[in-house]
């Protein structure tokens, strides 16, 4: 997670900016979001980038500060936080995981020069937002965020192909649930005597939660459950590199379990339907883990926000 995708400044000004520049239709934009959105015809293509402009000022207007609440009547995030920028909002969580996307394929791209000059790691470089823009915008300064509409600086080619792959998302639907037949399906025994670890928002892959994974490993338990959350948005990238490739694995297989959650279904759910659920022999979203004693039950609330489906209810 790169510093700069944490800046609420810097990720508004870059969503105002980079909405305007879909509107403009420029040609290269264009073809990269044809491809992207697999559309071949102009009446389609209009269609579907009217729809995404839609969505995108939508969660652009959702994040304005709480003093144009009364004047606009937008309901403000309340889970923003100064420290990093963490919105409640599926939109700009999708914005700042194609943003995350960008910088990584950028810095990857500077290692070999970097290397030859005796430089840094490019993984240690500070980027500013400047990079997401062919012309680096003129504002002075702390960056605001800027009406829609103002004053424009041309976003770059490359970010503009990134941006449009994460977009399709926002037109595609969730990834199909998968339910019980059984009301003994999805639940597993446990000896009388286990340790579990149970650790939730985790999947960042900084070095906080590498330290965590290290104080879990430390414990040897049997069992580790994830509540839920890998940022921004739950992709299959983020999934397996800041989820999978750090995860405190129990030495036996089958012990590791995860939670849906509001960020994972950001994607619509595939990287955790089709990747953690594999990768763990998880069956299902929801699942129960009993002994003589004890019974841990998981339910999925993000495959509907904050709620259960029919079919949990049933189970």
């Amino acid at each position: 997670m790169h510093e700069i995708t944490g800046n609420r400044e810097s990720v508004l000004m870059l969503l105002k900016d980079t909405i305007h520049h879909i509107g403009m239709d420029l040609p290269k934009s264009k073809s990269a979001g044809m491809k992207s959105l697999g559309v071949k015809n102009e009446t389609q293509w209009s269609h579907q980038r009217d729809q995404i402009i839609q969505i995108l000022k939508e969660g652009y207007n959702q994040e304005q500060p709480k003093e144009l609440v009364g004047i606009r009547g937008i309901i403000p995030n309340e889970r923003a936080i100064d420290s990093w920028y963490s919105p409640r909002n599926r939109v700009v969580a999708l914005f700042q995981s194609a943003m995350d996307e960008f910088l990584e394929d950028h810095l990857a791209r500077l290692a070999p020069k970097s290397k030859k000059l005796g430089l840094k790691a490019p993984t240690q470089l500070t980027v500013t937002v400047d990079v997401f823009y062919k012309t680096p915008p003129t504002t002075k300064g702390t960056r605001g965020v800027k009406k829609l509409g103002e004053q424009f600086s041309p976003i770059d080619p490359g970010w503009a192909e990134v941006a449009w792959e994460k977009f399709k998302i926002l037109l595609n639907g969730n990834h199909k649930f998968i339910s019980h037949k059984s009301p003994t399906d999805f639940c597993f025994p446990m000896d009388d005597e286990v340790t579990i670890a149970i650790v939730g928002d985790w999947g960042g892959g900084n070095n906080a939660a590498q330290e965590v994974a290290a104080q879990i490993k430390k414990c040897s338990p049997d069992y580790v459950i994830h509540l839920g959350d890998v940022y921004y948005a739950g992709t299959e990238r983020e999934v397996q590199n800041r989820f999978l490739n750090y995860w405190p694995a129990p030495d036996a297989p089958g012990r590791s379990f995860a939670l849906n959650s509001n960020h994972e279904m950001y994607s619509g759910g595939y990287g955790y339907f089709d990747i953690t659920l594999k990768q763990f022999k998880q069956p299902a979203s929801y699942f129960s883990l009993s002994n003589k004693n004890w019974r841990f039950i998981g339910l999925d609330t993000g495959y509907v926000d904050h709620d259960l489906n029919k079919e949990q209810v049933d189970w």
